[in-house]
Parts: C-alpha cells; sequence; structure tokens
C-alpha cells in the first residue's frame, strides 16, 4: 500500500477590507444627554479622526483666551471622566489625549516664569 499525496485545494487570496468601527456609546451617557451631544459625538471620534483632535486641541489652547460658557462643549474639567467613560480602540492612548489636553485648557491663563536651571533642577 502506498501512500498518495492528496492535492491540496489552491489557496484565493483573502482581501481584507477594514472599517474603522463605529463610536461606541455608552446608553444614557451623562455626556450625550447632558446638552453636550453634538460635542460629546465630536470627542468620540479624535481616535479616528484627525480634525476631531486638532478641533479638541485648539478648544484646550484657547479655554482661558474665548468666553465658551455659551457654548454646548464639554468642560474640560471633565474630558479625563469622559474618555474613562468610553470605549476607545487604544484606551491608553485615548486616557493620554484626554489628560493632555486637559492639562493645556486648565493651567493658568497667564504666563508662568522659569529659568531654564530651575527646569534641570540646578
Amino acid at each position: 500500500m502506498s501512500v498518495q499525496p492528496v492535492p491540496s485545494p489552491s489557496v484565493l487570496p483573502i482581501r481584507v477590507v477594514r472599517a474603522d468601527p463605529p463610536v461606541v456609546r455608552a446608553i444614557g451617557c451623562r455626556y450625550r444627554d447632558g446638552g453636550w451631544a453634538e460635542h460629546h459625538d465630536r470627542l468620540c471620534r479624535v481616535e479616528t479622526d484627525p480634525g476631531e483632535l486638532l478641533d479638541l486641541m485648539e478648544l484646550a489652547v484657547t479655554w482661558h483666551e474665548l468666553d465658551w460658557s455659551a457654548a454646548a462643549v464639554v468642560p474640560p474639567s471633565r474630558w479625563s471622566d469622559f474618555a474613562e467613560q468610553h470605549t476607545w480602540r487604544d484606551p491608553e492612548w485615548a486616557e493620554r489625549l484626554f489628560a493632555l489636553a486637559t492639562d493645556v485648557a486648565l493651567r493658568p491663563a497667564g504666563p508662568i516664569p522659569a529659568r531654564a536651571v530651575d527646569a534641570v533642577g540646578w
């Protein structure tokens, strides 16, 4: 008895099409339901849309320069909590992003004088 090789079926190349995942929203999210629905959705897109990321950083930089009190935006004091309440493709990246934006927005409005030697500890 001899063993005959069994021809293997041809393997056709498979084309994988990857689409960005949809924004995952928490049901009853207090940020979406708190009058900030549009800004909520824009914040949810910062991970996949460079324009939204840039808008977030511009908002952070101008927080003390412009009057945002009448705008329907999630305030910087809540950005870190917002990030924790949502699902991200890269949670560590999202946490770093929102922490950085919060830090920029909530820094004192005026310049803080410092000397270079103070920065290096001499």
